[in-house]
């Protein structure tokens, strides 16, 4: 069965993709069904073979492709028209996930679609995490950062350190008011009302 599903609307589709899992298991015969919706194929398959460029990437059970993929984690963001000329192969992207609360990992930019979406305004985005998280499965949500530009010679703290997103504890416990720059997840750009031979402490303990 070559993508049999393709064409259909979300809800025959998915009626369609139950009934054939519960005539698969009600006859046990072994059915052939072809598809680019990895979705489909894990709900679909009790062995799933990926294949790309041609040749067989990987074998196994849905969980077995969850667990150890051969290939990269991927993650599809979208951007707003307003950011995309600032974008560029190669970029380094910082992700934070809710199911991995309190954790950043890291990925690059792989893939740019020059087609916008006229309805939401954004653009697709591929990024391929290079600090992978230890599972993942397809569907999750994740927040993500591009990193657009960056500064050799900055004083940055980390963003755990801000308190209420103005001031910083010294190390006498006294809070200092400080004027601050570009932040991602990790880090915090100290313009000014700190320097360098400060001491600060995390508020949090």
């Amino acid at each position: 069965m070559d993508e049999p599903f393709g064409a259909l609307d979300p809800v025959t589709r998915t009626s369609l993709q139950l009934e054939l899992k519960r005539v698969h298991r009600a006859s046990g015969k072994t059915i052939v069904l072809v598809t680019h919706d990895i979705d489909e194929a894990l709900l679909l398959g009790t062995r799933i073979v990926v294949l790309r460029e041609g040749q067989i990437a990987q074998i196994g059970t849905p969980l077995e492709l969850l667990r150890q993929p051969a290939n990269d984690f991927v993650a599809e963001l979208q951007v707003d028209e307003n950011d995309i000329v600032r974008l560029r192969h190669g970029q380094r992207v910082l992700f934070t996930l809710d199911s991995y609360k309190g954790e950043v990992f890291e990925g690059t930019v792989d893939q740019i679609d020059p087609i916008m979406n006229e309805r939401s305004r954004t653009f697709t985005i591929t990024a391929v995490f290079t600090q992978k998280p230890p599972v993942l499965y397809p569907n999750l949500t994740t927040e993500a950062n591009i990193v657009i530009l960056s500064k050799e010679k900055a004083l940055t703290i980390p963003r755990a350190f801000l308190v209420q997103d103005s001031m910083v504890m010294l190390e006498n416990k006294e809070k200092r008011v400080v004027k601050t720059g570009l932040k991602d997840y990790q880090k915090v750009k100290i313009l000014s009302g700190l320097t360098e031979s400060d001491i600060i402490i995390d508020p949090r303990k």
